[in-house]
C-alpha cells in the first residue's frame, strides 16, 4: 500500500509499504480520508516533537476509514462500519520497518474491537523452560 513517510528532517515522501495485518481482535479499514494537523504533523515532519524519537515514520492522526475485514474474534464491528483514526500501525509499533505517528496517511489502517478484547482477552502463552542437568 502507499503511505506518507517522514524522516523527521523536513522531508515527506509517498512510499510503498506492507499492508497492516489485523490480529484476531482487529479490523482492517480502508482509509477514506486523512487531514493534516498543522501543529502536530508539522512538528513531526521537522523532528520537533519531544516524544517523537523513531524515524522514518508514517504520518497522520486525523483519519477516517471503512471496515473491510474483521478478525476472527471481532464481535462488535462489521464490514462497512466507519471509524475515526484507523492507524497503519499503532503508536510504538513498526510496520515494514516504519514507526507510526498514528499512520493515517496510508491506504489501510487498523482498529481494535476493544469490547471483545476486554470480554475474552487472549490467554498468555507460557514461556518454555529449559531443564538444566548437572
Amino acid at each position: 500500500m502507499k503511505a506518507v513517510i517522514t524522516d523527521g528532517k523536513g522531508h515527506v515522501k509517498l512510499m510503498e509499504v506492507a499492508d497492516p495485518q489485523p490480529d484476531a481482535y482487529q479490523c482492517l479499514c480502508r482509509i477514506d480520508a486523512c487531514a493534516t494537523c498543522t501543529g502536530t504533523d508539522k512538528k513531526l515532519v521537522n523532528g520537533r516533537m519531544p516524544w517523537a524519537d523513531r524515524y522514518p515514520a508514517i504520518l497522520g492522526h486525523e483519519s477516517f476509514g471503512t471496515v473491510v475485514q474483521c478478525g476472527s474474534k471481532v464481535r462488535n464491528i462489521k464490514p462497512g462500519d466507519r471509524f475515526l483514526r484507523p492507524f497503519a500501525a499503532y503508536p510504538g509499533t513498526l510496520l515494514d520497518g516504519y514507526a507510526s505517528w498514528m499512520g493515517g496517511f496510508a491506504e489501510y489502517g487498523l482498529i481494535t474491537d476493544v469490547e471483545a478484547l476486554r470480554e475474552a482477552p487472549p490467554v498468555p502463552q507460557s514461556v518454555p523452560t529449559a531443564s538444566i542437568s548437572k
